[in-house]
């Protein structure tokens, strides 16, 4: 668990919330589930590398017989080739998974997937799509806080599920004992570095044109052994993932046999395998019983068993943490800038912390255990590097003070949004304008519960961008009523598309009622929820 504080308190809480909205968890032993028939059905591991654009006719032509599973970004392109798979994988936990699928722009799509995730999986992504499978990623602190609940003996942890989604479809995949696993687009590399996704993808815009440099932003200088080929291009980040898949085929069962039907990167443990030299021998009836048995039995759901949101806010006190969160500043806050001094504040900021993992009683460990360990190694080094000298102590004072003020932010940030999903975004601009092209105004939301703060606030500045209304008499107004958290003093602001809006505490959430059509659009196509009553 050495997660920066933000990764900690997001996954911590887009868990809870998953768990609570009764999304099954990957048992433990899931293998157990299956019968040898059930194993033997094929899986299409499909990932966003280049090769995929020449691999896509295969699939849509087999897809009847394999479990197809897409990877991330490679949802886009099997949406335009009219290919629906029977699951989508993601595995960050920030809310750009939501943007990235969004930009499909068919709602009625995504309600056709089942997502597999991660128990981090931002809980937006969730609601775009038919149902939510998760497992526990192993090392994760949001794994650590649920499973201390939830029993370790009761669910698998994923140990390779990292650092791409590819990565955890084939650690889930293996896990689960399928005997037959074809990576189709899973490249890890490429030829030609302009061409380091599949074209038909959210990479590039519809004239083939990439939306940026990709090389530029990314080291794709490395070189490697290709799998078709004698060397591919490929990244860091790449390079490790594949390392990982090798790890996961260096575990699996020797009846499992693990195909690269990509033309990218050679990953050893793997067979490489042309597509049309692939021979499926099951029936499209056995991939249907395989279907629902994941479905139903593979994975479980803890809700209607327990009450996990009670059960996690019994466990993990906000007035314990609240206290054990003072007395690490304030032994941070008195400790003076001497070398006698800082060392103590090491070695007594690592007792607070397993304190209060071994009472339990606390996310304090689970949400600062890495942020501390940074700040130890760079307070240590600061420390070692010190000669005494005038200048040496200045740097060593000013350190110090940038850990007093960042446990400072973190608490005013904490203490006041605990319960706010992560709002980081990726092309949000190209989502909401693809939301806005296939959305109707009759569409209309009642109420959206638990939207942090943000959200709205971005959504004003974009609102108050529109043009006033021409005429009284344009469009229908129907007034739109939403719910979200807020922090800000009440405050009215006036606007001539406005009947009226607040933002600010209204018993701790905000109401918003908007009259005008176009400008309610596009709160919606901002928000990303179209169509429901009450989410």
């Amino acid at each position: 668990m050495g997660e920066y504080f933000d990764h900690a308190r997001y996954g911590i809480c887009h868990t809870r919330e998953v768990i609570r909205r009764g999304a099954p968890i990957l048992r433990k032993s899931p293998a157990q589930e299956l019968t040898a028939d059930d194993k033997d059905v094929p899986i299409f591991i499909v990932g966003n590398g280049p090769s995929l654009d020449m691999s896509i006719p295969y699939i849509k032509e087999n897809m009847s017989q394999a479990i197809v599973i897409s990877c991330g970004t490679a949802l886009m392109p099997l949406s335009k080739a009219g290919i629906t798979p029977d699951f989508h994988a993601e595995i960050e936990q920030n809310r750009s998974t939501f943007d990235w699928c969004s930009r499909i722009g068919d709602t009625n799509y995504l309600k056709n997937i089942s997502l597999l995730s991660c128990n981090g999986i931002h809980p937006d992504t969730c609601h775009l799509f038919k149902n939510v499978l998760i497992a526990f990623k192993d090392g994760e602190s949001s794994t650590v806080s649920a499973l201390n609940l939830l029993g370790e003996q009761n669910f698998e942890v994923l140990k390779h599920a990292f650092p791409t989604v590819s990565n955890l479809v084939c650690n889930l995949v293996s896990r689960i004992e399928f005997n037959n696993i074809y990576l189709i687009g899973v490249d890890l590399g490429f030829a030609d570095v302009n061409h380091h996704h599949s074209k038909d993808s959210g990479y590039y815009d519809d004239s083939g044109q990439q939306l940026y440099d990709y090389a530029e932003k990314n080291n794709t200088s490395l070189i490697v052994a290709g799998n078709f080929r004698p060397t591919v291009n490929t990244k860091h980040e790449f390079k490790v993932s594949r390392q990982v898949i090798e790890q996961v085929t260096n575990e699996k069962n020797r009846s499992q046999v693990m195909y690269n039907c990509s033309d990218g990167a050679k990953i050893k443990g793997t067979i490489p395998l042309r597509l049309e030299n692939i021979l499926l021998t099951n029936t499209v009836s056995s991939k249907k019983v395989t279907i629902q048995k994941i479905q139903n039995s593979v994975f479980q759901p803890v809700v209607g068993k327990i009450d996990f949101p009670q059960m996690f806010d019994n466990q993990y006190s906000i007035d314990v943490l609240r206290d054990e969160f003072k007395e690490l500043q304030n032994t941070v806050d008195s400790t003076k800038a001497t070398a006698a001094d800082i060392q103590k504040l090491l070695s007594t900021q690592k007792n607070i912390l397993f304190n209060s993992y071994r009472s339990g009683k606390s996310l304090l460990f689970y949400l600062l255990y890495g942020t501390v360990n940074y700040a130890n190694a760079f307070l240590s080094k600061m420390l070692a590097s010190s000669d005494g000298s005038t200048r040496s102590l200045e740097t060593l004072e000013k350190s110090l003070l940038l850990w007093k003020e960042g446990l400072e932010n973190i608490a005013e940030d904490y203490f006041t949004r605990m319960n706010d999903y992560d709002s980081s975004s990726s092309f949000m601009n190209i989502r909401i304008n693809k939301i806005l092209q296939n959305l109707e105004v009759t569409h209309q939301v009642e109420c959206i519960d638990n939207y942090p703060s943000e959200t709205f606030r971005q959504a004003y500045l974009q609102l108050f961008k529109l043009p006033p209304c021409k005429s009284k008499n344009e469009g229908q107004p129907r007034e739109l009523v939403i719910f979200g958290r807020v922090e800000n003093n009440l405050q009215q602001l006036q606007h001539p598309n406005l009947k009226r809006i607040f933002i600010g505490s209204i018993g701790g959430k905000i109401l918003c009622c908007i009259t005008y059509p176009p400008l309610r659009t596009l709160l919606l196509a901002y928000i990303g929820i179209i169509g429901t009553n009450h989410y």
